[in-house]
């Protein structure tokens, strides 16, 4: 088998059966290649039920429901590595969807391919705006300038081979949010190749209310955040390999600077700000001016001098936060 799709599922009766289904759409010659690993994560809602009820109706799709207790998206993640059977692996997540035709020629290119991880674009579907972006993630020439990874790859774009997940044995941190970032980032020491093939696969829902990426929830989950971001920063300090280092050093910056505004808005905010600022000499972290990040580099030196410009540092980040409409995270 070349491919083991994992759906990681909770509580999203209203959305599993379009992702199922976009895998049913799937040319019947093509459907032998994969499987579908349905990994409900104790759902309280109507969604095994949906599942189990379309399941009965399918003869055609290699299609498996693992049911377990609830341990959040990276413990659903996590069991999926366990029972992968492909030689490649991808996460789509159960209120997400494939696109028909580029993922078929994605099946057939994987057919072929035996690099570490492929990558490929993705689209942000608008739904409720009635809306799509598509998200174009590299060149080819990225990859023949040079065999490393030149940047982060989001989630939705990431193929790897299943033996580098298993053999190395990723894990993902259990019962909290925003893991996603981990499955990029930690098994990127272990990625000897990689290709980038031009093809919009996977089809990223956006616009539900409960999404974890909404500014309120980020706020109630930013505990999530920081024990993510300090994992991030522990797999950082284990790298020996400088271009590596510094590639996910350009992904730290980016998360310390979300985690400062985060933390700016707390209620918490004194501890918070330390917190994250002890984080950065905990691990000789470089955090240098960025103009992309000016608000929270702000907060970072304020809180290097120990706080001696609060004054002046907190109504000019209270100032600029309220100048964007999204906080600026």
């Amino acid at each position: 088998m070349i491919l083991s799709i994992v759906v990681p599922t909770y509580n999203i009766e209203k959305y599993i059966e379009r992702n199922i289904e976009s895998f049913l759409k799937v040319e019947d010659d093509l459907k032998s290649l994969f499987e579908v690993l349905i990994i409900n994560d104790g759902s309280t809602d109507s969604t095994l039920q949906v599942v189990t009820a379309l399941i009965k109706k399918i003869d055609c799709l290699n299609i498996r429901v693992v049911n377990k207790a609830n341990g959040g998206h990276g413990s659903a993640v996590n069991r999926g590595i366990e029972e992968a059977r492909g030689k490649y692996l991808k996460v789509v997540d159960g209120d997400d969807w494939v696109k028909k035709s580029d993922f078929e020629e994605y099946l057939k290119r994987l057919k072929n391919a035996d690099v570490d991880m492929v990558v490929t674009n993705f689209s942000k579907q608008y739904t409720y705006e009635n809306r799509v972006e598509l998200e174009k993630v590299s060149n080819v020439e990225d990859f023949y300038r040079s065999n490393r990874i030149p940047r982060i790859f989001p989630m939705h774009s990431i193929t790897y081979k299943t033996s580098i997940l298993k053999e190395h044995n990723i894990k993902l941190t259990e019962k909290i949010f925003y893991v996603d970032i981990q499955y990029i980032v930690f098994p990127l020491k272990y990625i000897n190749n990689w290709e980038y093939w031009d093809l919009d696969v996977y089809q990223y829902f956006l616009g539900r209310p409960d999404q974890s990426m909404t500014i309120e929830n980020r706020m109630k989950n930013i505990e999530h955040s920081q024990k993510v971001t300090e994992s991030i920063l522990e797999f950082y300090s284990t790298l020996g390999d400088v271009y590596l280092k510094d590639t996910v050093h350009s992904l730290l910056k980016g998360l310390l600077n979300t985690r400062y505004l985060l933390a700016f808005l707390s209620e918490d905010r004194d501890r918070l700000l330390k917190e994250t600022t002890d984080y950065i000499r905990k691990y000789n972290l470089k955090y240098t001016y960025d103009s992309r990040m000016k608000t929270s580099y702000l907060l970072y030196i304020n809180e290097m001098h120990n706080r001696r410009f609060s004054f002046i540092v907190y109504p000019i980040v209270s100032f600029k936060l309220n100048r964007l409409s999204k906080y600026g995270i």
